[in-house]
């Protein structure tokens, strides 16, 4: 396995408040995983960005995703911008999430 196939899972009191939101950790988790493995569709985006939408591949209706993107932007986890190419989410705090040490898995700025 690559350093970059990999991330952090911290335990603290965030997780385990986002993790009384299903779906919102689901989404999150999908994000981290897809800012450090970009596959080749992704790789023209930033640092700590990757495309989301295909909610079904987590098990999540549409309305769940919506709900979920809602309770990550809202608590400032990941930002959302719609795309020609879909939507690009850009993982904005690593408190949850982190990418391996010496790696650039968040935006910045």
């Amino acid at each position: 396995m690559k350093r970059s196939d990999w991330v952090n899972l911290n335990v603290c009191e965030e997780t385990n408040w986002l993790l009384s939101k299903p779906w919102a950790f689901v989404l999150l988790a999908q994000i981290a995983c897809r800012v450090q493995s970009k596959s080749l569709l992704q790789r023209s985006l930033g640092n700590g960005e990757a495309l989301v939408g295909d909610y079904r591949s987590i098990g999540l209706t549409q309305g769940q995703y919506r709900q979920a993107k809602k309770v990550l932007q809202e608590s400032d986890l990941v930002k959302f911008k719609g795309t020609t190419k879909g939507t690009v989410a850009t993982l904005v705090d690593v408190t949850i999430f982190s990418p391996p040490p010496g790696d650039c898995g968040v935006a910045n700025g």
